[in-house]
């Protein structure tokens, strides 16, 4: 029953991301997961815009840095070639947002991820074979 359920989400993640609007004429070689700033474009089936200042980066020593709402975040980070990623807790810095609330959700919907993918210029992360949150490359 587990395999049913693991292969189900794994098509219906295939499928979001397959058809996601984000996706409209993207191509290109993969990017590097590491020295890259990426933009969020879609969370929560919401499209984001530059504007909207939802960035990460990943070092190769292990760090991620960001800007959400109106905050810098910082932490750690662990990936494998495989696709793993696990990014420990976040620090952010104090101001208040005008949409805190969001925020919020974008740095715990972060801390939760387990894998990723990147597809031509997209960064795509997961929980649990759940596509939760892709990144454009900052051009």
């Amino acid at each position: 029953m587990k395999t049913i359920k693991t292969i189900g989400l794994f098509i219906l993640a295939t499928s979001i991301v397959a058809c996601c609007p984000c996706r409209k004429q993207k191509s290109g070689p993969a990017e590097s997961f590491t020295g890259t700033n990426w933009e969020l474009i879609q969370f929560e089936g919401r499209s984001f815009t530059p504007q909207d200042n939802y960035t990460i980066t990943f070092t190769e020593e292990g760090k991620i840095n960001g800007t959400g709402d109106c905050n810098r975040l910082m932490g750690d980070y662990s990936s494998t070639a495989d696709g793993t990623l696990h990014i420990g807790m976040l620090a952010a810095t104090r101001a208040m947002c005008p949409d805190q609330q969001m925020e919020n959700r974008f740095v715990q919907t972060l801390q939760e991820v387990d894998s990723y993918t990147i597809d031509g210029q997209l960064l795509l992360l997961f929980n649990n074979s759940e596509l939760k949150l892709v990144f454009e490359k900052v051009k």
